[in-house]
């Protein structure tokens, strides 16, 4: 069958698990799917659940913040920040600090902010931004998460196999079939292997690699 909405994930749980009709992995279907994408945006470090996360160029997002005041509210759906540039006619990247060396640093006043660091879901600066000041915030956006209301995304769309494996993958320990943990968490990380392979090769191509003489100029 095909794998192309929300509710054709949910009846190929139950079709895979060999209990189409069951009202009890109808039930907890959503569940398995919740935790599936929690483990393809954030891996999991736990045996025998081991997996890194998914990272893919459809992942990654961008959007201007309004710094007055020296903070700022990190999107929702943020996982990863890659870069955080201050905005005007001389666009500077601003540099990322622990929490720890934050709070050693001059924070009073408002003017062009250095430094920033991450403190919950908030985005602090130092110095505190001058009003009007915006800065561009790249980062790693987790995958949609799916549901009735939103019944397809780019993932589901591009490796149904993702979302397959990693739902029965996560319903094993609730059946009682630990045997076959090994068997879906293998289908698993090939299905994000091949995912993450396919991105490199659309965005390097297969052109070999050019080694420079250090100091060279490209």
């Amino acid at each position: 069958m095909s794998i192309t909405t929300y509710a054709e994930l949910r009846a190929a749980i139950a079709d895979w698990l060999a209990r189409p009709g069951d009202a009890t992995i109808a039930g907890i279907a959503p569940d398995l799917i919740r935790l599936a994408e929690a483990r393809i945006n954030h891996g999991a470090a736990h045996p025998p659940f081991v997996s890194a996360p998914l990272r893919a160029p459809q992942m990654e997002a961008s959007v201007v913040l309004p710094l007055d005041g020296g903070n700022a509210a990190l999107p929702a759906d943020c996982l990863e920040i890659r870069a955080l540039t201050l905005q005007g006619a001389s666009p500077r990247a601003l540099a990322y600090v622990t929490p720890q060396h934050f709070a050693s640093l001059p924070q009073d006043g408002a003017g062009m902010p250095r430094f920033f660091t991450i403190m919950g879901d908030t985005l602090r600066l130092a110095p505190a931004a001058a009003a009007g000041l915006t800065a561009e915030l790249l980062y790693v956006a987790a995958v949609p998460a799916l549901s009735d209301a939103n019944p397809t995304n780019w993932l589901l769309a591009a490796s149904p196999g993702i979302y397959l494996y990693g739902a029965l993958l996560e319903a094993q320990p609730y059946i009682g079939n630990d045997d076959r943990i090994a068997q879906w968490a293998a289908m698993f990380g090939a299905a994000l292997d091949a995912l993450q392979a396919a991105a490199r090769r659309a965005r390097a191509g297969t052109a070999p690699l050019i080694m420079r003489p250090a100091g060279e100029a490209p």
